[in-house]
């Protein structure tokens, strides 16, 4: 199981609680979000403080994720089938897919 990382201090995020970041330009610029980076809640609050909070933008409360993560991944999926929405490379994919292997740890309860 890959449970996701605090890509700042380098925390295992059993418990879900963060946020899903991502390049303020790409999100706002409707780009290709080339990578997601993982922030627990005393990084945000810390990057928040430095400034850099805004050149990030928080994309998905990371338990949000967790709980809908059907949705996300229909969201990721399905950008690769159109140009008008914002999209997402496939190295965010992988990554969304290995969280979806802590989610639903043996394929249990996973319905689409």
């Amino acid at each position: 199981m890959e449970y996701p990382i605090c890509d700042i201090c380098g925390k295992s995020l059993r418990d879900w609680q963060g946020n899903v970041m991502v390049d303020a330009d790409m999100y706002l610029q409707k780009d290709t979000v080339e990578d997601i980076l993982i922030w627990c809640c005393n990084c945000a609050k810390t990057m928040e403080k430095r400034g850099m909070g805004r050149q990030y933008s928080r994309i998905w409360d990371l338990r949000w994720m967790h709980n809908h993560y059907v949705y996300v991944l229909n969201r990721v999926m399905g950008s690769f089938l159109t140009e008008k929405e914002l999209r997402f490379s496939r190295s965010v994919l992988l990554k969304i897919m290995r969280y979806g292997t802590a989610i639903y740890p043996n394929g249990e309860d996973f319905h689409v």
